[in-house]
């Protein structure tokens, strides 16, 4: 399973898709506000805890957040952190 998301100042998208053939399949997919969270870490738990998951074996959300171990988000109060995120999908840090 694929957990992929774009992570901004008015809304948060994930989405988790199935790798497929010749295309990732689309199964589920959600939108949520991003200022009624606290941070990253909370909606993507909340999106993992929704629904079947399976094996998450890749994962990507973007971000306007700087890609070190820990950046701000300039348009929320959110800090997000390489390992936190990681630890609330599951999934390995990559180290980026």
């Amino acid at each position: 399973m694929i957990l992929a998301g774009d992570a901004g100042g008015t809304k948060t998208m994930l989405a988790l898709f199935e790798p497929g053939g010749r295309a990732p399949v689309l199964v589920r997919e959600a939108t949520v506000p991003s200022r009624e969270f606290d941070s990253l870490e909370a909606i993507v738990e909340r999106f993992l805890a929704a629904g079947p998951r399976g094996d998450i074996t890749a994962a990507c959300v973007a971000s306007r957040a700087r890609c070190w171990t820990a950046g701000r988000d300039p348009n929320l109060p959110w800090v997000v952190d390489e390992r936190r995120l990681a630890a609330a999908i599951p999934a390995r840090a990559c180290g980026c």
